[in-house]
């Protein structure tokens, strides 16, 4: 009974923590996660691209909860920031891996 007890907690615990992350912070891990996927980033660009698109799709998460009624304005304004990041993503894992995701993004919009 202890043990199960004990076990409880820990669930809570860990759920718990995992809902402290911010709607953006997760978008961010997911994206980086399809970046590792899709293309070859060693661990120095992994961490360097987690830190750029993390404030990217904070930046976004800002508009879209600003623009909520103006849902054309706030596409622009991620259009923006969008092509504000697109640079330092360049940079950070080159432009042989944007090409590869650039193709994995058609590929799954034609879906």
């Amino acid at each position: 009974m202890k043990n199960l007890l004990m076990l409880a907690l820990l669930f809570i615990c860990i759920v718990a923590n995992a809902q402290n992350k911010e709607p953006y912070v997760k978008v961010a891990e997911k994206n980086l996660k399809t970046w590792v996927e899709v293309c070859d980033l060693d661990d120095q660009q992994q961490k360097d691209l987690l830190v750029v698109v993390t404030k990217k799709q904070k930046e976004l998460h800002t508009i879209k909860f600003e623009n909520k009624d103006n849902k054309e304005q706030a596409k622009a304004l991620g259009k923006e920031v969008t092509k504000k990041y697109s640079k330092e993503i360049k940079d950070i894992v080159g432009a042989e891996n944007i090409q590869k995701m650039n193709a994995y993004y058609r590929k799954a919009n034609k879906k």
